[in-house]
């Protein structure tokens, strides 16, 4: 290698760099080059002329300059930390402590778990009801939950306010307290708060060069978080981005998205990033009450944090696929669980003796007051407009727990038919509209397919490929022990989430059983959401350890064997934290891969805004793509699909959900599919391929920095060598791997032969 030095550059955040080397006088130098998407962000120039190769560099930084550069991104994580506090905590926090019996006796760590998940449920229902009465509060949306939290907080604590501020009253409220937790409770919340910021490091470092999300889900989540930011509220038709008229898509992580975007005053795209981040940490955040509530033990949430956040390559490696959707309900779904399950405990006065009329009179006993009643309405309906798919992962809860209950199946199915009842009400505008689409038309032909064959196990394996990849082996060990011993211990809830996944993996593979439904959830999905039970149950598995309290009680005699063993095993358990902690930290930062699904890159970006300032706006694009889904659908395959939301020009490819979507007309899928077979079968120079851009009034061809391959199982559909031999194209833009090409209009000769055309 040559070295080159120069001075750091300490104004270089979000700036581009080209080294231009000139050879002055006669020789030659010897220049040695990589592949072309080895680098993802530039090309090698020869004599003024991007090749297809990378420079073959290494890059080294200023010490000094590097660490002062991160003390300006530490304040970011910061700021960003603190609008998730705001936007996605507090709201939870604040209903909560309104309508929960008992919320004050529970722990800040617990609660924070739980009001993540409320607060994620809560703004896909105010947009959703605002919505349906012709509201729509646009900004508005961002600042009225965290309000009413924080009104909720006041009301709640105003007569412990009014003693702080009496004089001395902070004083006197601190000297006098006799409340105080013993040290292996505060080295066991510690323990909690660095595994939190761990999370936050490993979460926020890996998107700090980021400009726009990761691989082909971005793309429509992107631009429905966007139409949402337009149109202030919900909405039907998806101009001037794509030709669909109707919008039946679970909209709660867009909501999400534009509530931070209103907050932040980020692009929708950067918006989405770190929106996508800050629910990867609530998503761990949330397994804490949960493990807690199993065994009364702080240790055992955050043994349980730190195997789901930091041991654990799901759900970090969610940020690779833009999966955050998905990730938006399990926020949600450990809440849920743990309202069903606090409300299917509470014990009632029907006695069998009872006439059935008293009976049902007795029911009001069935729940601790209305607020709970309200909250279970309030998290499953949120949860069902969040994630259809997680939505059925959490009804399946239910009869996995009333196996296990079974003496009081009837007052157990009795709550489950009122929440059923008031979730179904909240959720029904919604359903109602999802008529509109095609994705209940989609779920009915899932449900009623029968399989063609039976699925072998080998069939299986090959079709999910590797289980490492889901979960190390490791966690697997532990996973599996920590279910036998809870088995063998006859510990009852460790029986219900295994039942609770063994059901789960039957629904998705009914196949199995010879019965129709595969496809409505796939093993995709399940899969990578496994570190959800093995999280849980490694994390109970810990309260079986010698000298780990059961129950948070304060120790009454400190100087004893037994609490010299507690504090010893305490000790023990906050240096496991730190060392693993640390080393997952190391794990995780590792696990975005850029280059292998990044659509959109610098020099595309670049392209976008000379788009902008050099093409009509009428102008229309033809894009790298490919068919998917077993040819169900048409995605793209580099930056080219997302020009309609960073270039505002259209494009032939929408965005993934046109299937399940409404176009301008009734054969609108079908054009979309037709478009690409004609390229594919007769290639671009083509004269029926020719006629039919004529025809569409497409006007130009992009190939992005990716040209096409990114996902795609084939060969690119334009080939930039190619297109630039036909003098029907005309190249007008080349910098790095980006080219776009204007496409001459085609007129077919009256001596011409004739030509027979594909319908289109």
């Amino acid at each position: 290698y040559y070295r080159f030095d120069f001075p750091p550059q300490k104004d270089s955040e979000r700036k581009d760099y080209f080294l231009d080397v000139d050879l002055v006088g006669s020789g030659q130098v010897m220049v040695f080059t990589a592949q072309p998407d080895s680098y993802i962000d530039g090309a090698f120039y020869k004599n003024g002329n991007p090749q297809e190769a990378q420079l073959a560099f290494q890059l080294d930084y200023d010490r000094k300059a590097y660490l002062l550069g991160l003390f300006p991104l530490f304040f970011q994580w910061i700021e960003t930390i603190l609008i998730g506090i705001l936007i996605f905590i507090l709201p939870g926090w604040g209903v909560f402590s309104l309508l929960w019996s008992g919320w004050g006796n529970l722990h800040w760590a617990y609660k924070l778990g739980l009001s993540a998940g409320l607060s994620l449920a809560l703004y896909p229902l105010l947009m959703l009801w605002t919505n349906l009465i012709g509201i729509h509060l646009g900004v508005y949306y961002a600042w009225l939950p965290p309000l009413v939290g924080m009104s909720g907080l006041l009301w709640k604590n105003h007569n412990n306010l009014i003693k702080l501020t009496r004089r001395n009253g902070l004083r006197n409220w601190l000297w006098n307290r006799n409340d105080f937790p013993p040290a292996e409770f505060i080295l066991a919340d510690i323990a909690f708060l660095v595994i939190i910021g761990l999370l936050a490091v490993s979460r926020f470092w890996v998107i700090r060069s980021l400009d726009v999300p990761l691989f082909g889900d971005s793309y429509q989540h992107s631009m429905i978080a966007q139409l949402i930011v337009d149109h202030g509220g919900l909405f039907n038709s998806w101009e001037p981005y794509a030709d669909l008229v109707t919008f039946t898509y679970h909209f709660g992580f867009h909501s999400l998205v534009a509530v931070y975007h209103w907050i932040s005053g980020l692009s929708v795209e950067k918006a989405m990033l770190w929106t996508g981040q800050l629910i990867n940490i609530l998503a761990i955040m949330g397994l804490y009450p949960l493990v807690y509530k199993i065994t009364k033990n702080r240790w055992a949430g955050v043994i349980a944090m730190l195997v789901a956040g930091l041991l654990s390559p799901m759900p970090m490696t969610y940020v690779n696929w833009g999966r955050y959707t998905q990730l938006a309900g399990q926020v949600i779904l450990p809440t849920a669980i743990w309202i069903s399950w606090s409300l299917f405990e509470k014990s009632t006065k029907v006695t069998l003796e009872m006439p059935w009329y008293k009976k049902y009179f007795h029911r009001h006993n069935l729940f601790d007051s209305t607020g709970n009643l309200i909250l279970a309405w309030l998290i499953f309906a949120g949860m069902a407009l969040t994630h259809y798919r997680i939505l059925i992962l959490l009804i399946l809860f239910l009869p996995a727990y009333l196996i296990f209950d079974i003496k009081k199946i009837t007052d157990q199915i009795f709550r489950i038919v009122w929440i059923g009842i008031g979730g179904a009400i909240l959720f029904s505008p919604w359903f109602i509209h999802v008529f509109g689409g095609n994705i209940l038309n989609i779920f009915a032909i899932q449900m009623t397919t029968l399989p063609a064959t039976r699925v072998t196990a080998g069939d299986y394996f090959e079709s999910i490929g590797s289980l490492t990849t889901y979960l190390p082996v490791y966690i697997w060990i532990l996973f599996l022990l920590g279910s036998l011993i809870g088995l063998w211990k006859r510990k009852k809830i460790i029986a219900i989430i295994l039942l609770w996944w063994l059901f789960i993996i039957l629904l998705t593979n009914p196949n199995w059983l010879g019965l129709p439904g595969a496809g409505a959830i796939t093993n995709f999905t399940i899969l990578i959401a496994l570190y959800f039970p093995a999280s849980i149950i490694i994390g109970s598995a810990i309260e079986w350890m010698p000298g780990i309290n059961h129950h948070p009680d304060k120790i009454a005699n400190p100087i004893n064997l037994s609490n010299l063993i507690s504090l010893t095993s305490m000790g023990f358990l906050s240096l496991m934290v730190l060392v693993f902690g640390v080393w997952g930290l190391k794990l995780r930062v590792r696990d975005l891969n850029i280059n292998k699904y990044a659509l959109v890159t610098r020099p595309d970006i670049r392209a976008m805004t000379w788009i902008q300032e050099n093409t009509d706006l009428t102008s229309r694009f033809a894009i790298n793509s490919f068919a998917a889904f077993n040819n169900t659908a048409i995605v793209g395959s580099d930056a080219g699909w997302w020009i309609p939301l960073l270039a505002h020009r259209e494009t032939t490819v929408p965005p993934l959900t046109y299937a399940a979507e409404q176009g301008i007309s009734p054969d609108y899928a079908q054009k979309i599919h037709a478009f690409y077979d004609v390229i594919e079968q007769n290639g671009v120079t083509s004269p029926i391929t020719l006629d039919m851009f004529a025809k569409q009034d497409v006007n130009y061809i992009y190939v992005g920095q990716r040209h096409g391959n990114v996902n795609n199982p084939g060969s690119a559909l334009f080939d930039p060598d190619l297109i630039r031999s036909d003098t029907h194209y005309q190249l007008i833009y080349h910098q790095d791997r980006v080219w776009i090409f204007k496409i001459t209009p085609f007129v077919v000769s009256q001596n011409s032969i004739n030509i027979t055309c594909l319908e289109y």
